[in-house]
């Protein structure tokens, strides 16, 4: 939940006066996150087998068509870029990058036969 405003209701008492010198209000932002790793990693709509965020290089059997490869950021914030397989490619590039634009992660799955 989010405040849009805040509101200071001050009640005085009879023949009393009242005096506000500061009024703070504090609240956390969440800062950009430096995280560029994936979660997971989807071979013609099948995980991956096996996937680990550490591990960036991929070797998955595939026979006729061509899958197409999908991924998900660990920080759903970042940004995932898939460069397909194709019949005269057939290895996938995915580059993460972080957030705050400080780190890029690149994994590579390669379709073999």
């Amino acid at each position: 939940m989010t405040a849009q405003s805040v509101r200071v209701v001050m009640t005085a008492r009879p023949n009393t006066h009242m005096v506000v010198s500061e009024i703070q209000v504090l609240g956390s932002v969440p800062a950009a996150s430096s995280d560029a790793t994936l979660s997971s990693i989807g071979v013609g709509g099948t995980p991956l087998a096996g996937f680990s965020p550490e591990v960036t290089t991929y070797a998955v059997p595939s026979k006729g068509k061509v899958p197409t490869v999908s991924a998900v950021s660990a920080d759903p914030y970042a940004t995932v870029t898939i460069t397909q397989p194709s019949g005269k490619d057939p290895s996938s590039v995915i580059t993460v990058t972080s957030e705050d634009g400080s780190a890029t992660s690149t994994y590579r799955v390669d379709l073999t036969r």
